[in-house]
């Protein structure tokens, strides 16, 4: 995964901290948990975090996530990262995973809070 920003990245309650790789979650408990992501799960988080509120084409997100592979390969892999993020965002916080949004056949959005 490249960086492209070093700054921290927060779609509030997320931050995604880019430098160490850590994302961290502020839960209605007013706690701050940290949610552990494979390497390829968290580029996925990372990129649609530069990008909140927008629309990304998931050919663009997997070209990011997956360098090197063929479209058709990476579109399965990037939904199987897309599934593992919300499913670990949700344990976090519950309804967070929802705030990654498929428009289907085009691609993936971060809601902002």
């Amino acid at each position: 995964m490249r960086v492209l920003n070093a700054e921290n990245i927060i779609v509030s309650p997320i931050v995604i901290a880019p430098l160490t790789r850590k994302v961290l979650v502020d839960n209605a408990e007013m706690l701050i948990k940290e949610i552990h992501f494979r390497e390829k799960e968290f580029a996925c988080l990372y990129y649609l975090g530069l990008h909140a509120g927008e629309w990304v084409p998931r050919k663009r997100l997997g070209e990011f996530v997956i360098d090197g592979r063929p479209y058709d390969v990476s579109r399965q892999l990037i939904e199987q990262y897309i599934h593992r993020v919300r499913k670990k965002l949700s344990k976090a916080s519950p309804d967070l995973g929802k705030r990654i949004i498929s428009r289907r056949g085009f691609g993936y959005k971060l809601a902002k809070g």
